[in-house]
């Protein structure tokens, strides 16, 4: 328990508890830290310090869940350097052991916990890494005061898609720095994402301040490729990781040495977890992974009696000078840290941290989300680039929709030599229509539309015994394949009513235009086994260029009101036997030249009452 007497020896680590303003007293606390995690804490308090009785007034002790709880951490009372913690009572119990009094627990957890909201599903387009952490944390009561936030991400690019996938606001958080390799820390004040104001070092020495340590190195393999495709342009961009790592030690540069042998025969190539859209925002991505990694390899834990090992803080490790040649360890940045204060007084620290040149530290360990398809409806297919692309809200996203144009799945697509572009089977979805989402890899940041589907209002299926089978487009162009016994055939329409069908059952072609129907050739045959029909409601023409040959094998007829033939030379008609023209009047003129009638026998020109023959 602390006391005025412990409170002014000033090398003891002391501690001093607020709830909501207000301070208490306390048997014992603890309190753990770590980069990308919730801080939790535990403060036990006796009811004789409350000066209440056990168990007398539980309601109201469990009102002081959801308040502010602060924990100062000082050496003595050195309160100008004191370190602040502020935290959430989460859990309030009552605890009673062999008979006595007992003791009323808080526990809590940084106000991270904020972001606990649930678990959900949400979009961020084309935006850089700060607005989407601002659009993640807003909404969050008096933020300002509950959860202030330091947003200075490293990389200023913008993302074209990131999808929050089942996971709370902080899960989500977690990952976002885990494939970016952002900085994730709550200081005891702040949420910190990306760059921050740094602290000094304070320097501390082995069995002084510090009374046990434990110096290390991981062989973590550190050699990759990472590349990201990019569909506009059909361009895969690739960058391999760096061979050294920006203000690495001696200790980090030999630990690197060692991991190379576990990649050199079988090398990682895989694909980027941020989707990037250059060269450059790569190459910073690739090396910041590097020197993610890098910061796991070389490591300090200890014990300290100080309060000095501070989150996210600078500790400059030394050794004692009776120790002669043993070598200072150098600059270490807390990662991970717990500092319990005992029933007796006793203070203890145990710390983790990595070396602080490298200005990164380990990644979260998150378990990264496989993404199963989701159903969503098209707003646009007017892409922009002419690619086919559509855009798609979500129904999740219920306060802005996206604006990234996704690529369409088709069963076939691509170019040849004669077709530069959409070879293959083109069908983009229509304005309204519902989609199927996918994602490549399963990653959530990766989607693609894998085809459209029919509901209720708008699905008629294939009919009976699912017999048709059927392509038809906005304007009702229809191309049909019936299956069915009795109408087996293919027809191809259109709204107004102008079709081709094939009759598969009765061998039968039937071709309807309402209007003007045109075939253009170079050469046509037709070849009809039987017999053949035409009729033509008004006027035919037939031009021909050069010659008609035309062979009946048995009977021509032909029956019109007037013929009219017009012969720019010569016409010669033969007749295998007899020839019977019956006019009511002929007249025969010509016009340039002589007429003859010439026969093998008798030639008769007889008139019903005269017959003349005459000159002039």
């Amino acid at each position: 328990m602390a006391t005025s007497d412990l409170l002014n020896e000033r090398h003891i680590t002391n501690a001093r508890v607020y709830i909501e303003g207000d301070e208490i007293d306390f048997v014992s606390l603890s309190l753990e830290q770590s980069f990308s995690e919730h801080h939790s804490f535990r403060v036990v308090m006796d009811y004789d310090t409350l000066k209440q009785d056990f168990m007398k007034n539980p309601l109201e002790q469990m009102k002081l869940i959801g308040q502010f709880l602060d924990i100062d951490l000082m050496q003595g009372d050195d309160s100008g350097n004191a370190y602040e913690f502020r935290g959430v009572i989460r859990d309030v119990y009552h605890e009673g052991q062999e008979g006595k009094h007992g003791y009323l627990i808080l526990e809590g957890l940084s106000p991270t916990i904020l972001l606990e909201r649930g678990k959900r599903l949400d979009i961020f387009c084309n935006m850089n890494l700060g607005q989407v952490f601002d659009q993640v944390t807003d909404n969050i009561i008096n933020k300002k005061d509950r959860l202030p936030c330091v947003n200075k991400p490293h990389y200023t690019g913008q993302v074209n898609f990131l999808m929050q996938y089942k996971e709370s606001d902080w899960e989500f958080l977690r990952r976002l720095s885990a494939i970016s390799g952002e900085t994730l820390l709550y200081t005891g004040m702040d949420l910190v994402f990306g760059e921050y104001k740094d602290w000094s070092p304070v320097e501390v020495t082995y069995d002084k301040e510090i009374t046990s340590f434990q110096f290390g190195t991981r062989l973590l393999a550190n050699n990759f490729t990472r590349y990201q495709y990019l569909a506009e342009q059909d361009d895969t961009i690739t960058q391999d990781a760096p061979a050294t790592i920006d203000n690495a030690n001696e200790y980090v540069n030999t630990a690197a040495d060692s991991s190379k042998e576990l990649t050199e025969k079988r090398p990682v190539r895989t694909p980027s977890s941020l989707p990037l859209g250059d060269i450059g925002s790569l190459n910073e991505l690739v090396a910041r992974e590097k020197s993610v990694t890098a910061s796991e390899t070389v490591y300090v834990r200890g014990t300290a009696k100080t309060c000095a090992p501070r989150i996210g803080r600078q500790l400059t490790i030394n050794m004692p000078a009776n120790m002669g040649g043993a070598s200072d360890l150098g600059t270490y940045r807390i990662v991970k840290v717990k500092h319990t204060i005992d029933q007796n007084h006793r203070y203890k620290c145990e710390f983790e941290a990595v070396p602080a040149a490298l200005k990164t530290v380990p990644a979260p360990a998150v378990c990264m989300p496989v993404a199963d398809s989701i159903r969503a409806t098209v707003i646009s297919n007017e892409d922009p680039q002419g690619q086919g692309r559509i855009r798609v809200d979500f129904p999740f996203a219920q306060d802005r929709v996206s604006d990234v144009w996704l690529r369409v799945m088709t069963p076939n697509a691509g170019s040849s030599d004669v077709v530069q572009k959409n070879r293959g089977l083109v069908f983009v979805p229509e304005k309204g229509d519902q989609v199927m989402v996918g994602f490549e890899f399963g990653d959530p940041n990766q989607p693609y539309v894998m085809g459209s589907m029919f509901h209720g209002k708008n699905a008629e299926g294939g009919k009976e015994n699912n017999h048709i089978k059927s392509i038809i487009t906005r304007q009702g162009h229809t191309i049909e394949f019936d299956d069915a016994e009795g109408t087996l055939g293919i027809t191809i329409k259109d709204k107004n009513g102008n079709f081709v069908h094939i009759d598969t059952k009765g061998n039968n072609i039937e071709i309807t235009a309402l209007e003007t129907m045109t075939l253009n050739c170079k050469n046509m045959e037709i070849n009809v086994d039987e017999n053949m029909t035409s009729t033509i409601g008004q006027d035919q023409t037939t031009t021909i260029g050069n010659n008609q040959t035309t062979d009946v094998g048995e009977n021509i007829q032909t029956s019109a009101n007037n013929l009219k033939e017009s012969i720019m030379q010569n016409a010669n008609q033969t007749i295998g036997e007899k020839l019977t023209l019956l006019t009511n009047e002929t007249d025969m003129f010509a016009n340039g030249g002589d007429f003859v009638v010439k026969c093998a026998g008798v030639a008769l020109v007889q008139g019903a009452e005269d017959a003349r023959i005459s000159k002039g």
